[in-house]
């Protein structure tokens, strides 16, 4: 019974661990949802700033989101932390995977792609596919 009890709470700690840092991710995607991509570039990481400027960032975007019209639905799907991702330093990470329906894209996954850093979750990496 206690070991029951033990998994319990570990699974409802480990659970409430990745809902505070949904938010996070939630808030990031809408401002690419409202296209306010400038103020999402804000909310990256500095090393993200430093790979890709503002208006690469824009230009990007709106070559690549904007087309795909208004988000119709956007279900999270996994959540995976991590301690070290390709071609970053040791760190701690969460990569969220969505499955999201545009307006003019009735299927795409969508990856997000954060990193703890000073307090705060900060955007290192997003990808529709």
């Amino acid at each position: 019974m206690k070991y029951l009890i033990f998994l319990l709470l570990f699974s409802a700690n480990l659970f409430a661990s990745q809902l505070k840092i949904e938010p996070s991710a939630n808030e990031w995607l809408t401002l690419i949802d409202k296209g306010e991509y400038a103020t999402s570039w804000q909310g990256t990481s500095e090393r993200f700033q430093k790979l890709v400027n503002e208006k690469q960032w824009q230009t990007a975007l709106e070559q690549v989101r904007f087309p795909l019209g208004k988000l119709i639905n956007r279900t999270l799907v996994e959540v995976t932390e991590h301690t070290k991702l390709p071609g970053m330093p040791d760190g701690r990470y969460k990569v969220f995977q969505f499955n999201t329906q545009y307006e003019n894209k009735s299927q795409s996954i969508e990856t997000l792609s954060m990193v703890f850093i000073d307090s705060n979750w900060q955007t290192i990496g997003y990808f529709i596919k």
